[in-house]
C-alpha cells in the first residue's frame, strides 16, 4: 500500500503541551474589558489606540504563554496560532504610535474589540468540544497510514508541475517566455489575462503550495540531503518565486508558513535553538512581506527588484508592519451594518460555498457575498480593488453576532480536530497539521481565505486517495528513475 508505511511515532516526540483553557477565557475576557475601558473619547491623533490594542494583544496570547511555560510547542498549538492570527490581522498596526484612527468611531471600535474577545473565547470553547468529544464520545483512533520518501517525492513532482501549470500553458512551455515573465511586472506576464481566477488551469496552482512543505518532510525521511531533495528545493523555489513575483503576500506566507511549522514539528526536541532559527525565519518573511507591498506594482515587478538589491536599499520594516488594515475596515463595517445596510444572509454563505467552482463553469454564479464593501465603505480605489475585514467583519456581515459566535466555534473546533492529529505524530499527520494550521491563521483574515486555503489540504488527500493501492514499487517516478 503507499503511501503507507506502518505508522511508526516520531522519535523523540511526545503528545502537544496541554493548554489551560480557564487561563485562556479568563485572559480573554480581562484583555477585553481593559481594552474597551482605555479606549479614548477623544483619538484623532496617531497612536492613542495603542494602550488599549496592547492589553487586547495580551488578552489574546495569556492561553499561548500559559501553555509554553512548560513546553514550548504550546505556541504551536491550533489555538495559539488562531489567537496570534488574530493579533496578527487585526492588532499589528494599532501597535505603531504612527496608526492615524481620524475615520473610525469610538462606538465602532468598542464594538470591535467586543466582538474579537467574543470570538476568541469562542474559538478557545471550540476547541474544549473537540477534545471533549474524542475523550468520550469518539475516541482517537491510531494513526493507519503513513507518508514513505517514495510517495513524498512523487507527489512533490506531481504537485511542482499542476502548481506550475497556470504559467507553463500560457507561455507554451517556453523557458524564455517564463524567465521573461518571472522578471516582468505583476500586470505584465503572459498569463495575466489568459489565465483568471474563473479559470480550470488557475485552480490547480492549490496543488504547487505543497512542494514546500513536502520537500521538509522528504529531508526528515530520508535523514540526509540527497539528489531527491534537491530537486525538491529547485521546483519549490521556483514556485515560490512565482509566488512573490505575483505579489500574493498571504500566499507566500502559507506556503513557507506550513513549511516552517513541519520543520519545527519534525525535529526531536523543540528548543530555544529550534525556535530561535523560527524567529529568524520569521523576520526574514516579514521583511519579504513587506518588499512585496513596496514593491508589487512597481515597474520591473519584484523579483527583478530582489535580484538587483535595489528592494533593500531601505528598510523595509521602517515603518513598522503593514498588513490589510483590517481593523479599520471592521469598524467602518460595523458602523455600515444593519445601521445603512442590511445584513446579507444567506447571500454570503451561498458566495462561499459555491466560491471552489470555476466561473467556467458556472458564468453567471455570485461575485460576492450580497455587498460591495470597498464601494459601500467609500475605499475603492481602482478597477479591481478589494480589501478584508477579517473573518469576523465576514461573519458580522451574514448575519451579526449569532453567525460571529458559531463561526468562532467552528474555527474553535477545527483547531482542536487538528491538535489530535499532532497526537498521532507522524510525518503525514505533521504535514497535515501544518497545513491547517496555517490554513486557520490565513482564515482569520477573511472567511474566503479559509476556503481557499483548504484546498491545499484536499490535493494532498486526493494524492494518498489516488495512490493508496499502488505499491511504492509502481509509482511512475520511482521506476523511471530506477532504470
Amino acid at each position: 500500500m503507499s503511501p503507507n508505511l506502518k505508522p511508526q511515532p516520531l522519535p523523540g516526540e511526545s503528545p502537544p503541551p496541554p493548554v489551560s483553557y480557564a487561563t485562556a477565557l479568563l485572559g480573554i475576557l480581562v484583555g477585553t474589558l481593559a481594552a474597551i475601558l482605555l479606549v479614548p473619547s477623544d483619538y484623532f491623533e496617531p497612536g492613542q489606540l495603542r494602550a488599549s490594542a496592547v492589553c487586547m494583544a495580551l488578552g489574546l496570547l495569556v492561553g499561548p504563554i500559559a501553555s509554553s511555560l512548560t513546553d514550548l510547542r504550546g505556541w504551536l498549538r491550533a489555538e495559539s496560532v488562531m489567537m496570534i492570527g488574530l493579533v496578527y490581522w487585526l492588532l499589528t498596526e494599532l501597535l505603531y504610535p504612527s496608526y492615524d484612527a481620524y475615520e473610525i468611531t469610538q462606538d465602532g471600535v468598542l464594538r470591535a474589540y467586543l466582538y474579537m474577545g467574543l470570538f476568541a473565547a469562542t474559538i478557545q470553547i471550540g476547541s474544549l468540544l473537540a477534545h471533549r468529544w474524542h475523550s468520550q464520545i469518539a475516541p482517537l483512533r491510531p494513526a493507519t497510514a503513513e507518508f514513505s520518501d517514495r510517495w513524498l517525492f512523487n507527489v512533490l513532482i506531481y504537485s511542482s508541475l499542476l502548481g506550475m501549470l497556470s504559467k507553463l500553458v500560457p507561455c507554451d512551455f517556453s523557458p524564455a517566455c517564463m524567465v521573461d515573465g518571472l522578471f516582468s511586472g505583476r500586470a505584465d506576464g503572459p498569463w495575466q489575462q489568459s489565465v483568471t481566477g474563473g479559470s480550470l488551469i488557475y485552480q490547480l496552482a492549490y496543488f504547487g503550495y505543497l512542494s514546500l512543505p513536502l520537500t521538509v518532510a522528504l529531508h526528515h525521511r530520508v535523514g540526509r540531503i540527497d539528489w531527491r531533495v534537491v530537486i525538491g528545493l529547485i521546483l519549490s523555489t521556483i514556485f515560490l518565486l512565482f509566488l512573490i513575483r505575483d505579489g500574493g503576500r498571504r500566499l507566500v506566507g502559507m506556503v513557507t508558513g506550513a513549511a516552517l511549522l513541519t520543520w519545527l514539528l519534525l525535529q526531536p526536541r523543540i528548543g530555544l535553538r529550534q525556535f530561535a532559527i523560527g524567529g529568524v525565519a520569521g523576520v526574514a518573511l516579514l521583511a519579504l512581506l513587506e518588499v512585496m507591498l513596496v514593491f508589487r506594482t512597481s515597474e520591473g515587478g519584484i523579483i527583478s527588484r530582489l535580484f538587483s538589491g535595489r528592494a533593500f536599499e531601505e528598510n523595509p520594516l521602517d515603518e513598522g508592519i503593514r498588513v490589510d488594515n483590517n481593523f479599520k475596515f471592521l469598524v467602518k463595517t460595523l458602523d455600515l451594518i444593519p445601521e445603512f445596510m442590511p445584513h446579507t444572509g444567506w447571500d454570503a454563505i451561498i458566495y462561499w460555498a459555491v466560491r471552489p467552482i470555476p466561473r467556467v463553469l458556472w458564468p453567471g454564479k455570485p461575485i460576492n457575498p450580497g455587498i460591495d464593501l470597498p464601494w459601500e465603505l467609500g475605499e475603492r480605489w481602482g478597477e479591481g480593488f478589494t480589501l478584508t475585514v477579517s473573518a469576523i467583519g465576514d461573519w458580522y456581515v451574514a448575519f451579526g453576532l449569532i453567525s460571529i459566535l458559531l463561526a468562532g466555534l467552528m474555527m474553535g473546533f477545527l483547531g482542536g480536530k487538528l491538535v489530535l492529529h499532532w497526537m498521532r505524530p507522524t510525518v503525514r499527520n505533521t504535514v497535515l497539521y501544518s497545513l491547517g494550521a496555517m490554513c486557520l491563521f490565513i482564515g482569520l483574515r477573511s472567511y474566503l481565505e479559509l476556503i481557499l486555503m483548504s484546498y491545499p489540504i484536499l490535493a494532498l488527500l486526493l494524492f494518498s486517495k489516488l495512490t493508496s493501492w499502488l505499491p511504492d514499487s509502481r509509482l511512475p517516478f520511482t521506476r523511471t528513475l530506477r532504470r
